[in-house]
C-alpha cells in the first residue's frame, strides 16, 4: 500500500500510461493481423507519442547547457580583461577584494571570525607589497 501513498504524481502518471497503452491495444485490435502486430502498432504509438516528451526535454537540456557554457565563457574573457589589472594595480585589487569578501562576510554568505579577515588582509598586503616593488633577489637584478 505504500507504493500508492509514496508518490501521487507517479501513481497518477502510471495509470495515465496503462491507460494510454489499453486504449491503443484495443484501437489497434481491430486492424492488426496477429499479437506481435498490434505489439508492433502499439509499440510505435508510444513511441511516437514519448519521443515528442522525450525530445522536448533533450532540446531543453541542450539550451540550457548552451546557455551555461556562453556565460561560463563570457566572465573566462571578463577575468582576461581583468588579469592585466592585476599587474597594474595590485593595491586596489586587494582592496577590491577585502571589500567584496567583507560584504560576503556581513550578508552571512562567508562565515568569518574577526582574526581570519584580518589574516586575509595581512596577507593580501603582503602579496600587495610583492607585486608592486618584488622581491629582493628580482630587485638586484633589475639593477
Amino acid at each position: 500500500m505504500s507504493l500508492l501513498t509514496g508518490s501521487v504524481i507517479a501513481t497518477i502518471i502510471g495509470l495515465l500510461a496503462v491507460g494510454a497503452l489499453a486504449l491503443w491495444a484495443f484501437e489497434e485490435y481491430e486492424e492488426a493481423e496477429d499479437n506481435v502486430e498490434l505489439v508492433e502498432r502499439v509499440g510505435e504509438r508510444a513511441r511516437v507519442t514519448t519521443g515528442g516528451v522525450v525530445g522536448g526535454f533533450g532540446s531543453l537540456a541542450v539550451v540550457v547547457t548552451s546557455i551555461m557554457v556562453t556565460i561560463g565563457r563570457e566572465l573566462a574573457m571578463a577575468g582576461g580583461e581583468l588579469a592585466p589589472l592585476l599587474k597594474a594595480a595590485p593595491a586596489l585589487t586587494g582592496e577590491i577584494l577585502l571589500g567584496v569578501l567583507a560584504y560576503l562576510q556581513i550578508k552571512g554568505y562567508v562565515p568569518l571570525q574577526a582574526w581570519q579577515l584580518g589574516a586575509i588582509v595581512i596577507a593580501v598586503v603582503i602579496v600587495t607589497i610583492v607585486a608592486r616593488y618584488g622581491t629582493s633577489a628580482a630587485s638586484r637584478q633589475g639593477a
